[in-house]
């Protein structure tokens, strides 16, 4: 299956993964480290997206702590454009890592 623009994912055992992990975007001078603030936080396209109604995709989205996440999500002026997609991509990949690890995902196929 091609996930497009239009294909949004929906789970709340995702969602509700989050809860106790440790934070994967890891902002230096901003991560709090506290896994019991760590929320799945939804991704945007761009910087600031966040203010556009959209319907959310659980699968574009990574583990934050609530300080990176008020960063990643709400202050996004805060950072550079390149650093939010850096922080972005290395979020969600590491967030995709951990679903593998712990058996939410799967890839058929794979050893």
């Amino acid at each position: 299956m091609l996930l497009t623009r239009d294909a949004n994912v929906h789970s709340r055992v995702l969602r509700e993964s989050a809860g106790g992990e440790m934070c994967t975007f890891q902002i230096p001078g901003v991560c709090n480290r506290n896994p019991d603030t760590t929320t799945l936080c939804h991704l945007h396209e761009e910087p600031g997206d966040c203010l556009r109604p959209h319907k959310k995709n659980d699968v574009v989205a990574a583990f934050g702590c609530s300080s990176c996440s008020t960063v990643m999500t709400r202050q996004a002026g805060r950072i550079s454009r390149e650093s939010w997609l850096y922080y972005a991509t290395r979020g969600m990949v590491l967030t995709w890592g951990r679903w593998i690890e712990i058996g939410m995902i799967s890839i058929r196929g794979a050893a």
